[in-house]
């Protein structure tokens, strides 16, 4: 879809959702839970599991880790120490989007007020 505003191009739906929303109760529009720049390893997933420690790599490990695949709860953020540009444009190591496409910015016609 192109905002006629800015010209911009956006997905029709939430990353991870199966159809464009039918209604507010729609499960199958409501797409993933990601963890702010980390990879899609399978903690996005709505049903994955919880783990309670914090990651120390943003690399995924495909399972050798004991929050590999699992949702990070219990701290702010879920790797340490933090790192802010694992999402940064269309080529970020753990870019969540189809290709071509990047998590939005402010610069990118998203309001802050």
């Amino acid at each position: 879809m192109v905002n006629p505003v800015t010209g911009k191009v956006w997905l029709d739906r939430n990353l991870g959702a199966t159809q464009v929303a039918t209604s507010s109760t729609d499960a199958a529009s409501y797409g993933d839970l990601y963890q702010w720049g980390r990879a899609a390893d399978g903690h996005q997933v709505r049903t994955s599991a919880t783990n309670g420690t914090q990651a120390t790599t943003w690399l995924a490990d495909e399972g050798s880790n004991l929050w590999d695949g699992k949702f990070i709860i219990g701290f702010a953020d879920w790797l340490t120490p933090a790192a802010t540009d694992l999402w940064s444009g269309t080529a970020a190591e753990n870019n969540p989007c189809p290709s071509g496409y990047r998590i939005p910015t402010n610069a990118s016609g998203i309001r802050n007020d």
